[in-house]
């Protein structure tokens, strides 16, 4: 199996974990959100700690405040996407979570100017369509959680933007490291409020969510070590089928016909946005994108 084949199974198992997550932070409806957050990023930080201590690398970070910035803005992110997961038919909230590249488009030309390619507005146009699709603005009883998804994929998106600047101070495993860190941190007084105490099935759930995520986050990492990044992008939309898959077994969410239109432009916008990436030069910048979803 070359390189590119073996990148392409790792992201493939990667994404599988992670609808696997979204199902059971779906399955667990009895659990406030951010006790959902707080373990799966303190599984996380357990786990990653073991790995850096493994591979003698040195617990030192550096340019803190930045490292605190993006913190913040992942653990909204998580907390947005949870919410939305929690709120909003699974398919959907993970239709909505997928815009994160096109808002990165609008983040690397705003922040890091980058040069948008003529076919990646056009992506970004029709994925605006198939948006709009799913969060059906004229229903006022889900536009406030479908917004919710939206501002998931924009958190994730600016956590890339983030990302770029840290990676020239911290190595990747260190800054997985402490954002886990201080998401534990800074969550726990909202999770202490809203604490429930799970019972065993809760809580053997809730280790359950730590241990996907975790996993999916180990597992995208090693995808993008055999493979470029712009090789891969596109099968990380395979989340959507898996997850409306799992969706209708588990919990007969059969999405609506606005919602497959607008999964399936989403699809199609990526796709766009994948074949121009492709056909031009890849810079480091669109190479680390794609690797954003292994940091969050």
């Amino acid at each position: 199996m070359d390189n590119d084949r073996k990148g392409i199974f790792w992201v493939l198992i990667s994404t599988f974990f992670f609808a696997l997550m979204g199902i059971v932070v779906k399955w667990t409806p009895g659990i406030p959100v951010f006790e959902k957050v707080f373990a799966r990023n303190l599984t996380g930080a357990i786990i990653m700690f073991y790995i850096i201590k493994k591979e003698n690398i040195p617990v030192k970070l550096n340019h803190a405040p930045l490292m605190l910035y993006r913190s913040v803005n992942g653990t909204l992110g998580i907390l947005a996407q949870f919410w939305a997961i929690s709120l909003l038919p699974l398919a959907n909230a993970v239709i909505l979570n997928s815009l994160s590249p096109f808002f990165v488009l609008i983040l690397a030309y705003a922040f890091l100017h980058e040069k948008i390619r003529s076919k990646s507005v056009l992506a970004m146009l029709i994925a605006l369509a198939g948006s709009l699709l799913v969060v059906k603005p004229s229903s006022a009883i889900n536009l406030f959680p479908s917004l919710v998804g939206v501002l998931s994929a924009f958190f994730a998106a600016s956590t890339f933007v983030l990302l770029r600047k840290l990676k020239e101070y911290n190595p990747p495993e260190i800054n997985v490291f402490f954002f886990l860190l201080f998401s534990v941190i800074m969550i726990t007084p909202m999770m202490a409020i809203t604490f429930v105490v799970p019972d065993f099935a809760q809580a053997a759930k809730l280790f359950v969510i730590g241990i996907f995520g975790t996993i999916a986050q180990i597992t995208m990492t090693v995808a993008y070590k055999y493979a470029e990044a712009s090789k891969l992008a596109i099968y990380i939309y395979l989340n959507i089928v898996m997850s409306s898959i799992f969706a209708v077994l588990m919990f007969n969410e059969v999405p609506d016909i606005l919602s497959i239109c607008g999964g399936s432009l989403i699809i199609i916008g990526g796709y766009i946005n994948y074949k121009a990436a492709l056909k031009s030069k890849p810079t480091k910048i669109k190479e680390d994108f794609s690797c954003q979803k292994s940091h969050l």
